[in-house]
């Protein structure tokens, strides 16, 4: 569409939103029914005061094929669709990713204000639809780059409430992991201690407590037992790697050539302190193929491969190749495992459960200001994370505008 000023603005989308009832005012929230009692009974077929929401393609969009196939894509993404179901070929089989949880952390740094924190959790990390997410934030001061372990704690317990609910409330179709995954984005080698001690130190309390605190609702989804010991492995994903990885160009004279396929270096060059190694992704920028170092540093490596969610954890990923290079896969697959990308014009660089944090983080901290401290003074849908609307309560008709408080 023009605008007065002459700009042109890409629109592929329109949204509109009908209204059962016109609204009282410009800030009534669709979604809040009228104070005043409709004539019609409540249980009356006919009676709604839901809104409806429309979305329709442009014109010019619709003879686009690509951008038809993304406004659909999202509208069906929205309405918590699946579009696809990826299966990983892991080297061993090992790996139960059926019943598996990916976690994704992201700090979200900005400058001249405060860092967000995103914890997002997927229940199926593997299939290509966002109705199982569900994502949980806080703000730290910029002074900090690693979340405080009371505060680790207390986000991780809301996420475990929540999705342990949402396990409930699925009536079957969902069951508790044996394995948790955690994804952490960036943290460089002087972190990873203080990583250890406030991070994966505050899960691994929240998860423990969590079955104490909240054993009768474990018990209704774990077949009446309330034991539920799932394998812990925490993974931190440096970026910027100076290293670079190749293959031999196969002419003989000792030339190196980037790799057209994904490199996993696990000898050598890893670290003596940390279980570390390499990851080289295939990347094509102006048609130049060149390898994307990433350094995947996992902290806690245990896995529970006994099939029995109420069996502790027995096994290591350290002491088994099979298991190792399987997890190894799933990271690597994971990558296409980012709904919000589909159809992949470009290869994906990050693993989803970092991408959805990212994305997550990202919608959130847009409406933030730098005099924000603390997200609970913000009316947020935790599985949406989209502002809400707020709306003005007058208590009094006589009030003046100075008077009005925002709920």
């Amino acid at each position: 569409s023009n605008t007065a000023l002459g700009c042109k603005l890409k629109v592929d989308i329109t949204r509109h939103v009908l209204f059962y009832q016109e609204p009282a005012s410009a800030l009534t929230t669709p979604n809040t029914s009228p104070k005043k009692e409709s004539k019609h009974s409540r249980s009356d077929k006919h009676y709604n005061n839901i809104s409806m929401d429309l979305q329709f393609i442009c014109e010019p969009t619709i003879k686009k094929r690509a951008a038809v196939f993304n406004v659909f894509e999202t509208i069906l993404l929205k309405s918590r669709k699946i579009l696809y179901y990826l299966e990983p070929q892991l080297p061993s089989n090992r790996f139960n990713y059926h019943r598996l949880w990916m976690i994704g952390i992201k700090i979200l740094r900005k400058k001249g204000g405060a860092h967000l924190v995103t914890l997002n959790c997927n229940r199926a990390p593997f299939v290509g639809t966002i109705k199982y997410l569900t994502n949980h934030s806080s703000m730290i001061t910029s002074e900090r780059d690693v979340i405080p372990q009371s505060m680790m704690y207390q986000l991780v317990t809301q996420l475990l409430k929540a999705s342990v609910e949402k396990v409930k409330a699925s009536k079957g179709d969902e069951m508790l992991p044996f394995n948790i995954v955690l994804l952490r984005s960036s943290g460089g080698d002087g972190l990873l201690k203080t990583i250890i001690s406030k991070e994966l130190a505050g899960f691994k309390r929240a998860l423990s407590e969590f079955t104490r605190t909240h054993a009768d609702l474990i018990r209704d989804v774990n077949n009446g037992t309330s034991r539920w010991y799932p394998g812990v492995v925490f993974s931190v994903l440096q970026e910027n790697v100076p290293d670079a990885f190749g293959i031999e160009d196969g002419r003989g004279n000792g030339g190196i050539v980037d790799s057209p396929r994904a490199l996993v270096v696990n000898k050598e060059i890893t670290s003596s302190q940390y279980f570390d190694l390499f990851i080289s992704l295939p990347t094509k920028q102006e048609r130049q193929l060149y390898g994307r170092v990433l350094r995947l540093v996992t902290l806690s490596d245990d896995y529970n491969d006994t099939g029995k969610t109420n069996k502790r954890p027995d096994c290591r990923l350290r002491s088994n190749s099979n298991l190792l290079s399987d997890y190894v896969t799933l990271i690597y697959s994971s990558i296409w495992s980012y709904a919000l990308n589909i159809p992949f014009p470009k290869v994906p660089n990050y693993p989803a459960p970092i991408k959805f944090a990212e994305h997550y983080a990202s919608w959130q901290y847009s409406i933030l200001t730098d005099n924000d401290t603390d997200l609970n003074d913000l009316d947020i849908d935790i599985d949406n994370a989209k502002p809400r609307i707020c709306k003005p309560i007058i208590e009094n008709k006589t009030m003046n505008d100075h008077d009005i408080s925002m709920k």
